[in-house]
């Protein structure tokens, strides 16, 4: 169950890129991507101004209380305890 891929010993595994022969393309470093320069835009000016919008302060929710329910005791039923058997004398 053992491959052999006829590697000698001490040979490093990956020196670089994996490329795979018939594989389509070779292996080609990353190009630097260009930087898109900003062009300067005619901004309009604004001409008037919106006044601030008045804000509402939220009404605080209080919330209804609940009733709570007391826990009623559970009445417990004693066990019955065995009365021991004492085995009849036999001189």
């Amino acid at each position: 169950n053992y491959l052999d891929f006829g590697i000698p010993p001490g040979t490093p595994l990956s020196n670089g890129p994996l490329w795979f022969p018939g594989g389509g393309t070779s292996y080609e470093p990353p190009t630097a991507t260009p930087t898109i320069t900003p062009t300067p835009t005619n901004t309009p000016i604004p001409t008037a101004t919106t006044p601030p919008q008045a804000t509402s302060t939220p009404t605080p929710i209080t919330p209804t209380p609940r009733p709570t329910h007391t826990p009623t005791a559970t009445p417990t039923v004693p066990l019955p305890t065995a009365t021991p058997t004492v085995p009849p004398y036999i001189p």
